[in-house]
């Protein structure tokens, strides 16, 4: 027992300097529950709507109805113009669209039935959410009218107006997302190799110095005819070939699972290898900022795996961005990939073209770019640390 007690006692003494494995006991877990509570835990702080309301009526309780949709704290309601409704949502612009036509304020002050019109993703993830925060919300105004209704009639004509047990009949109209024809499928291949991506550059980046020093390789190519640059481009070269065989994985179970490539074009194949060229740069960049913290190749994979993780889940990568607290969205608005994947995602769903996609991205790309040259910086002064210790 004394044995067993023993080497009970180095493990825990050892926890602290074998730093991977601590993060895999301790911090990993703790990650992962802190994600998931905040995406899944509270539904009405996780999910926020982009509602666009077409009100035809123009009456008083047709606005009620949108203010009272608009302090749910849920939805956010935008006006738009009659038109074309459908595509507002099959195109992504908007989560759920409301139509309240010309005649539903008339209809409810005569005790007669107003119909609204409600347009939502026909997908369950998607459209499922958002058709329950307006249909509740519709659900509950119209049973304030028909209080109201009763409480304010005369007894001899309350009959006529309990008649109408739902003063607003909603008309729901499930929307096809225009998605390419490999639909969800094809979403979430774009995704896997987003969080490839990620991964792989931010190994690369942490690891790029502090492993070859431990191979003892550093040194040998420091006094080679080889530049410091070279050995640079050549990490971040075999960094893309890593994602590029990654990727090519990744589209074939794809593929055998239902993602359906036709519709890709090779222009929209090539901006889409762009663009994932500039988020592999971006997370290179950001593995070369976390470096200089590192001591130890545990520690750097510890460190990189802290950092992956949670921006897998938050980083609009695994999980949609709807999906995450508002007040965490700052998160994919701040990681370059995140944008990067975006764009991948409207033309491979949505139909963008290249250049389309491309301006989409640009701030991603950019940020990117300069993340990347920021990271050469760091490396550089790596590199001379790296020699001036034995």
């Amino acid at each position: 027992m004394s044995q067993v007690l023993a080497e009970t006692y180095l493990f825990l003494k050892g926890l602290w300097r074998y730093r991977e494995t601590l993060f895999w006991v301790v911090v990993f877990p703790a990650l992962l529950v802190a994600v998931f509570i905040l995406i899944f835990g509270s539904p009405q702080q996780s999910v926020s709507l982009n509602v666009a309301a077409v009100d035809l009526d123009g009456g008083p309780l047709a606005s009620a109805l949108l203010e009272a949709l608009n302090s749910t704290g849920v939805a956010k309601v935008r006006l738009a113009q009659a038109g074309d409704v459908a595509g507002l949502v099959a195109n992504g612009t908007y989560d759920v669209v409301l139509v309240v036509p010309a005649g539903f304020t008339a209809n409810l002050t005569q005790a007669r039935r107003a119909v609204a019109y409600l347009y939502y993703y026909a997908d369950p993830n998607w459209g499922g959410v958002a058709r329950g925060v307006v249909y509740g919300v519709v659900e509950e105004f119209s049973a304030s009218v028909a209080k109201y209704a009763v409480n304010f009639t005369p007894a001899p004509f309350r009959p006529y107006v309990e008649f109408v047990a739902q003063p607003i009949a909603l008309r729901e109209a499930p929307v096809e997302p225009k998605l390419g024809p490999g639909g969800l499928a094809l979403f979430h291949v774009v995704s896997v190799i987003g969080v490839q991506t990620l991964f792989i550059g931010l190994f690369t980046g942490v690891n790029i110095v502090i492993e070859r020093r431990r191979d003892r390789t550093l040194a040998l190519l420091l006094s080679s005819p080889m530049r410091s640059y070279h050995i640079f481009l050549g990490d971040t070269l075999a960094a893309a070939v890593a994602v590029g065989i990654s990727a090519a994985a990744v589209l074939a179970v794809g593929y055998a699972l239902g993602a359906d490539y036709g519709a890709i074009s090779p222009g929209q194949a090539g901006a889409a290898a762009l663009l994932l060229a500039a988020g592999l740069l971006s997370t290179i960049g950001i593995g070369l900022l976390l470096a200089p913290l590192a001591r130890t190749p545990e520690a750097a994979a510890a460190m990189a795996n802290g950092v992956a993780f949670p921006l897998m889940f938050l980083g609009g990568l695994a999980v949609p961005q709807w999906m995450i607290p508002e007040w965490l969205r700052i998160v994919p608005m701040a990681l370059p990939l995140s944008w990067c994947i975006n764009g991948v995602r409207a033309m491979f769903l949505y139909g963008y073209g290249p250049l389309e996609a491309l301006s989409q991205a640009a701030p991603g790309v950019a940020a990117g770019l300069a993340l990347y040259a920021v990271g050469a910086l760091v490396y550089r002064r790596l590199l001379h640390r790296a020699q001036e210790s034995p």
